[in-house]
């Protein structure tokens, strides 16, 4: 159990070192959706957990997904309005090559995955 707690504690550092580190970075965020012949990118920001961190990457990968982190937990509305608009329209390409329903099948995968990670 200690050595469990040990390992907590030091990923939890580890997180806040990273959180602390980027906080304030952000990058410019570009109006429009990107090229259709390229990878999916979608901005994001905050930290998911570890755990679902590497699921969403392991099932983004297999899509042809990319998420681009582009602000730590404290956002500007102008940064959060502009990622929802660019996220929309990166979603309206990704239904383009998958169906409509794609969210709900990568939604799906990604919950399977993170049963993998503890």
């Amino acid at each position: 159990m200690k050595k469990n707690k040990s390992l907590f504690t030091i990923a939890l550092l580890i997180y806040c070192f990273v959180s602390i580190r980027c906080t304030g970075q952000t990058t410019k965020v570009e109006e429009g959706a990107q090229k259709k012949d390229s990878v999916f990118t979608f901005y994001t920001y905050g930290m998911p957990s570890a755990k679902m961190h590497y699921a969403r990457e392991k099932v983004a990968k297999k899509w042809g997904i990319v998420y681009k982190t582009i602000a730590g937990c404290e956002v500007a509305d102008e940064i959060v309005q502009l990622t929802k608009k660019h996220n929309d329209s990166v979603s309206e390409l990704v239904a383009k090559k998958y169906g409509e329903n794609w969210r709900v099948k990568f939604d799906n995968e990604l919950y399977k995955a993170s049963k993998n990670y503890k």
